[in-house]
């Protein structure tokens, strides 16, 4: 009888090849997967746009600023070039321009806004005044070719009452000249503006005649945008004035105030200062060259 031992025998399977673990989105290359690109690509373009971009804006803002200066420097020549020979220009004008870019206004050949004061010419040249009194204009659709025009303009001036008086004495002067014959050849070598003097707490102001022989005292008024100044007051130290002199002077007062500083604008306000007159005009459409004041 022979002894045989049973035995279970064990097999090893072998080891399967070790995989890791994906999910649905990352299939193997072979089923079509690629890894996310790297975000630098994408950064790098938009630092490059944006770099374009600054680059644009400052190459703008440096033009615009040209523009500006050199239109501006236009203006300054201009005003110079138009002052009389012997004044003395303690300051250049100040312009500025309203927010919108001067290169729109460049395609457009308009500017938007554009404001300019300029300072005061005047001078005496042998008892004469010359020059024009300092003013601010403020100019809305200012067209740039060689005979421009505003589709808005506002003008404030002030008045000096030495120019005033100048002002006056010419325009009676030149009235006077005008009649060879009548009342008006008696009077004019007695009726002269020795001076004008202005009195804010009245509203008035007080023209002196032939060197304190007379005065008239005068009321600006406003009615439908025009100027008009009333005698309210006549005052007689030494000669005998009748009644058409006052009528007369306050005439030639408006009329030189018309042709010489208002031209074809409306008046606003005409306000009397101390030492001077203070004049706000507007108007629409205005071609800058019939400018009184400002040429």
């Amino acid at each position: 009888m022979s002894n045989s031992t049973g035995a279970h025998s064990t097999r090893t399977l072998p080891a399967e090849p070790y995989a890791p673990e994906t999910t649905s989105g990352d299939a193997p290359h072979a089923q079509g997967y690629y890894p996310p690109r790297s975000s630098s690509s994408g950064s790098k373009a938009l630092k490059i746009i944006i770099g374009v971009l600054v680059g644009i804006l400052i190459l703008f803002m440096l033009v615009e600023f040209g523009l500006r200066h050199y239109v501006a420097a236009q203006i300054k020549s201009s005003f110079i070039e138009s002052a009389p020979a012997g004044a003395v220009i303690d300051e250049e004008p100040d312009v500025s321009f309203g927010p919108s870019p001067l290169l729109f206004a460049v395609a457009s050949k308009k500017v938007d806004s554009v404001t300019v004061r300029v300072p005061s010419t005047l001078t005496s040249n042998g008892g004469v005044i010359e020059g024009n009194p300092p003013a601010k204009l403020e100019l809305r659709g200012f067209t740039l070719d060689s005979d421009p025009v505003a589709d808005s303009l506002t003008l404030t001036s002030d008045l000096p009452n030495q120019y005033v008086r100048e002002m006056l004495q010419s325009q009676l002067s030149h009235a006077m000249d005008e009649q060879s014959e009548g009342d008006f050849a008696i009077y004019k070598d007695i009726v002269t503006i020795s001076d004008v003097e202005s009195k804010p707490s009245d509203g008035t102001f007080e023209i002196t005649i032939s060197n304190g022989g007379a005065t008239i005292e005068l009321k600006p008024e406003m009615e439908n945008d025009t100027l008009y100044f009333t005698a309210v007051r006549t005052k007689i130290m030494g000669i005998t004035l009748p009644d058409f002199v006052s009528e007369i002077i306050t005439q030639q007062l408006r009329k030189a105030m018309e042709e010489q500083v208002i031209g074809s604008l409306a008046v606003k306000n005409f306000d009397v200062l101390p030492d001077n007159f203070r004049v706000t005009l507007s108007g629409d459409n205005v071609p800058l060259k019939e400018l009184a004041v400002a040429n």
